[in-house]
């Protein structure tokens, strides 16, 4: 993948039963994620490596994913064929995405590729297969061909992955601890599947200021977005091949009016101010720094001044309650 060479037969054949003898069980997991890294970050197309994989046999010490192998997709969305493919096309999207970009660390471009690498674990838990003839079935179901004959000879299902997005957290979670132990990395990588679709659903809804705030509190939009992009730019849709993906520009442009394009909105007031109110640490005390926190991310709340002014109030309300 790396550099555009091809597996010799006897190399393949090799491979296989190295496979097919469980020799890779014995390599400890620092070895494997080094290979992933290399394969990630210095492939030009690391589809290359993932689909050498599938055809040796690897994928099967990564169940996660070999299972969305043959998963299918509304082909009106991705004309592109199944949840593999699409995710090797984004996959190579988000390589091009960002080999450009030298303010990108390795280990920021590595988040990056491993959120698109995982980006749809959850499809196929929540795929489904809706038939004319009312029949829905999950496609676990489907490719245990718990179908009615009726339901067989249906060839265009009505095909959906609702709530694929958080579904797919724990599969990303459980295939990156058997990569590494790297703790606060993988928990980085979590919120970027499953906000994958924010975006898109904010541009079409144009989400008010309010929202996208909320959003940068959950996850880093301008990381969110080149993901997003990435996603968009995997499949072959007419509007895909244009490579303007204006959801994205959209959020992206109003995250920055608002400041919050790579991190959460600041909080206006600490306990120190309210200390400095005369107030002592107590379980009103958080609540107030939260709901002075939560009128900012609504817009009520703009500066410095307005905070105090509504703490002074929640003080004083208190003080009239005690009395």
């Amino acid at each position: 993948a790396r550099f555009g060479f091809s597996l010799a037969e006897e190399t393949r054949v090799l491979c296989q039963q190295m496979t097919e003898g469980g020799m890779l069980e014995e390599l400890p997991k620092e070895r494997v994620y080094a290979e992933f890294r290399k394969l990630l970050l210095k492939a030009e197309k690391p589809s290359v490596g993932f689909e050498l994989m599938r055809e040796l046999g690897v994928l099967r010490y990564f169940p996660e994913l070999e299972a969305i192998i043959g998963v299918p997709q509304d082909p009106k969305y991705h004309p592109e064929g199944d949840v593999w493919r699409h995710t090797m096309l984004s996959l190579d999207a988000m390589r091009k995405l960002i080999e450009d970009e030298s303010a990108f660390s390795e280990k920021r471009q590595l988040k990056l590729l491993f959120a698109e690498l995982c980006h749809d674990f959850g499809k196929p838990l929540t795929t489904t297969l809706e038939y004319r003839n009312g029949e829905v079935i999950k496609w676990a179901n489907y490719k245990n061909k718990s179908v009615s004959e009726e339901t067989q000879t249906d060839h265009s299902p009505s095909i959906r992955a609702l709530g694929h997005e958080s579904a797919g957290i724990e599969p990303t979670r459980s295939f990156m601890y058997r990569l590494t132990e790297e703790h606060d990395f993988i928990e980085s990588i979590l919120p970027l599947v499953a906000h994958h679709l924010k975006p898109s659903q904010f541009y079409r809804q144009g989400a008010k200021s309010a929202a996208v705030r909320r959003l940068a509190t959950q996850v880093n939009i301008e990381e969110l977005v080149l993901v997003a992009k990435a996603d968009f730019l995997g499949r072959t849709t007419a509007e895909s091949g244009t490579g303007v993906y204006e959801a994205g520009e959209w959020l992206l442009e109003k995250a920055k009016g608002l400041k919050v394009e790579n991190r959460p909105m600041e909080h206006l007031l600490q306990g120190r101010d309210l200390i400095a109110l005369g107030m002592k640490p107590s379980p009103l005390f958080g609540k107030i720094l939260h709901e002075v926190y939560e009128h900012q991310l609504e817009g009520k709340i703009s500066n410095r001044e307005e905070a105090l002014s509504y703490a002074r109030s929640r003080v004083h309300d208190r003080d009239v309650q005690e009395k």
